[in-house]
């Protein structure tokens, strides 16, 4: 095998696994935003479940401010929920079949790489995509953490205006 056919094998597995190492971090990030999400959400919607039930205005209002953050870190579990889905990944290396073909069919070392080479052109477009799409998904778990505090204000002053109009 010549040097350059070594390198160019050697560059596609490298990739391959980055590609896999790649996705493999989305899944722990993930599953970070999942249970710090769960935890949160469950606070704040208890939280105002249990000051909707106060008389007063201000723990109505409070209650309020909770309801949208819980409403975003809800979403942002949703969103990494979706990443922690199964994905039909390639994973590096050739399956035992493709080398049986080799044997079986006398496929000499050029044959070898290039069916190698075009095999990992099809399968590294799909984990790409798949990469591509998981780490649009992290985008939107984390945008939707961003968004609580926000939320919380928006929820509160679209609470309060409610009332105004109701009180008069």
């Amino acid at each position: 095998m010549t040097s350059i056919s070594q390198l160019a094998l050697d560059d596609m597995r490298a990739r391959r696994q980055a590609v896999i190492e790649l996705l493999r971090s989305q899944d722990q990030q993930a599953v970070a935003l999942l249970g710090t999400y769960s935890m949160l959400s469950v606070a704040c919607i208890s939280g105002a479940a249990a000051a909707m039930a106060a008389a007063s205005m201000s723990a109505k209002l409070f209650a309020a401010s909770l309801i949208g953050p819980g409403i975003a870190f809800m979403l942002g579990g949703l969103c990494c929920y979706r990443i922690l889905a199964t994905s039909k990944i390639t994973l590096p290396g050739r399956e035992s079949a493709f080398w049986q073909w080799t044997i079986d069919h006398g496929i000499g070392e050029d044959g070898i790489i290039k069916a190698y080479t075009a095999g990992m052109i099809a399968t590294d477009h799909d984990n790409d995509e798949i990469n591509r799409e998981l780490s649009d998904w992290l985008g939107r778990a984390r945008a939707c953490g961003i968004a609580a505090a926000p939320a919380a204000a928006i929820s509160t002053v679209m609470f309060s205006l409610l009332y105004a109009l109701l009180a008069t």
